[in-house]
């Protein structure tokens, strides 16, 4: 370990160092949860405290672990913008919560697009639809005579179909 020469020239390890400062962030987290921005570091007890007491202080951290984003997200504020990587789980859940948060997924899943069109004009958020999703919103301009499908991007197959399939429906 490496040895850290105070002040008062004691010495101290570097963790016995990390514990007196860990004391003071935590003082000024409870004072204040949106301090952890000024913070170069701190130890997940801080990170933590920090999401408890203000959901949104999770946009100042830098470095999330599955812990302090289940903290978060576990308040009713909606916080996904500010979760850095998040899983598909935590998509699957804000957009549950939000169906509008699909604008801030970025390459979601298939699941995750799914559960998103159930409000179709929230396609065109979706960049690159999975072949299911865009049938979905193909299949309801049909059906509805709408055009949400022109938001849809389409791999060269599908097009094709879907160009076979309108001509069919023509004749």
């Amino acid at each position: 370990m490496t040895d850290i020469i105070s002040s008062d020239n004691t010495t101290m390890t570097f963790e016995q160092f990390s514990k007196i400062y860990e004391k003071d962030h935590l003082e000024l987290i409870k004072e204040d949860p949106s301090q952890i921005k000024y913070l170069l570091s701190c130890s997940e007890k801080v990170k933590l405290l920090a999401v408890r007491k203000d959901p949104t202080s999770i946009k100042f951290i830098k470095e999330q672990s599955r812990r302090v984003i289940n903290a978060a997200s576990n308040s009713e504020i909606d916080i996904f913008l500010y979760i850095i990587n998040p899983t598909e789980k935590d998509c699957v859940k804000a957009i549950k919560r939000d169906d509008w948060n699909i604008k801030y997924v970025k390459d979601p899943s298939e699941k995750v697009q799914l559960i998103a069109v159930k409000r179709v004009f929230l396609i065109e958020f979706i960049n690159l639809p999975f072949d299911s999703v865009a049938r979905i919103i193909l299949n309801y301009d049909k059906k509805y005579n709408t055009t949400h499908s022109k938001y849809v991007k389409l791999n060269d197959r599908l097009k094709q179909e879907t160009i076979n399939e309108l001509k069919l429906m023509r004749c």
